[in-house]
């Protein structure tokens, strides 16, 4: 089987006379061949987002491919395969198609959630300008058996040496002299083998031998910044408020608390509130959640600062985690508030991973504000909020961190 790239968009128009950009990226290709394969990260090989060039927009980047062929896969980690998003201007680009994900193993576990090759959104002004779902295909294959015996369809010779012997030369028999006008020079007609050569895929086996350090269970102290603007009040697909659906997915980071982990839980509107500070306590987290209120404003930034001076208290073995959720832009605080805010709260070793909800966030503001596009999550619609989180790697990595294949250097 093979995997191919995803194709770049479009490129923005240039009716105005002077655009010069260029369509964007399309998603890289991947291929994972081994005989045991375990994925507990992120893989993501999207398209990018069209740009916005002189009035006019690009067409978001196709998805890539992922292809996975394993004796024994577990798959718990998100692959990602999904088209970017068209540039959004009145004459603007269309989404990109989604990628494709292949899965073919023997047997063990894929997350089927966790898979995503969307079609990337288009920018509204066209007809049906979104990109096109890609395709997910999960399969398992029978084992190969070695044969004992390699089957040949060429029959094994018979020795003839009984019927047609050939008669061994005597010492006054001799070989007629190479006639004088044999020619010497090569047949123009021989083909050179190069001349014709096409390259083709390589697979090598590889052969690791690899192992996890033995490292204590290092606790947590988890802040959950969430947007309690008034645009969260906005409705789910299922009709209740986009706070609501929030505060429920609020649930499964606290139960996932284990002993010596900690929590607080901060919201922001016109200002940062602290609903609860650091707190083991499943119970005070919980009824915390039933005091939120919806208001104007949404200053994201002091947010960020609010939940970096909860995590500053805490001890430097423990593994402190930020998380931000959010449906808008800053306002009136500006994006480079909020990036200022999270610089600081990252020097000061705090892992920082956001959320946006909807179509109205600035997917690159989020980015820039992780620090990593892998710590950047996408929620079109609250009502998967919970199952999102669900995924989330809210704890440290495994094997403490340590890099595996191919090894950092």
């Amino acid at each position: 089987p093979r995997i191919e790239r995803g194709s770049a968009g479009g490129a923005p128009g240039t009716a105005d006379g002077f655009g010069t950009g260029a369509g964007a990226n399309g998603g890289a290709a991947l291929s994972l061949v081994a005989d045991t394969v375990i994925i507990s990260g992120t893989i993501s090989v999207n398209g990018d987002d069209g740009i916005v060039d002189a009035n006019d927009g690009a067409g978001g980047g196709a998805g890539g491919g992922v292809l996975v062929i394993a004796g024994t896969l577990t798959q718990t980690g998100r692959i990602l395969a999904s088209g970017g998003d068209g540039g959004v201007v009145d004459d603007g680009g269309g989404g990109g198609g989604g990628g494709r994900i292949k899965l073919l193993y023997v047997q063990g576990t894929v997350t089927r959630r966790a898979l995503v090759a969307d079609g990337g959104r288009g920018d509204g002004n066209g007809y049906n300008n979104d990109g096109r779902r890609g395709t997910i295909c999960i399969e398992t294959i029978p084992a190969t058996e070695t044969p004992t015996t390699q089957p040949s369809s060429t029959p094994s010779p018979t020795p003839t040496a009984s019927s047609s012997p050939t008669p061994s030369p005597t010492a006054t028999e001799t070989l007629p002299p190479t006639p004088t006008n044999t020619p010497t020079v090569a047949p123009t007609s021989t083909a050179t083998a190069t001349s014709t050569a096409t390259p083709a895929d390589l697979l090598l086996p590889l052969l690791l031998r690899e192992r996890c350090p033995m490292v204590d269970r290092q606790p947590i102290a988890l802040t959950l910044v969430i947007d309690a603007s008034t645009s969260m009040t906005g409705l789910t697909s299922e009709g209740r408020t986009k706070l609501e659906a929030a505060l429920e997915a609020a649930l499964v980071p606290i139960d996932m608390l284990e002993g010596v982990d900690t929590m607080a839980l901060v919201t922001f509107n016109d200002t940062a509130h602290l609903l609860s500070g650091l707190t083991a306590d499943r119970d005070q987290l919980t009824a915390a959640l039933a005091r939120v209120e919806a208001a104007p404003g949404s200053r994201l930034d002091e947010g960020i600062r609010l939940a970096h001076s909860q995590l500053s208290s805490t001890r430097p073995s423990t593994f402190r985690h930020l998380v931000v959720l959010t449906d808008g832009l800053p306002n009136p605080s500006t994006p480079e508030d909020a990036l200022r805010a999270a610089e600081a709260a990252r020097e000061s070793e705090v892992v920082i991973s956001t959320i946006g909800l909807g179509a109205d966030v600035d997917a690159q503001l989020l980015r820039l504000i992780a620090g990593s596009p892998d710590r950047y999550y996408e929620a079109p619609d609250a009502e998967d909020l919970r199952e999102l989180f669900a995924l989330l790697a809210w704890r440290p990595p495994p094997c403490g961190g340590v890099p595996t294949w191919p090894h950092a250097q």
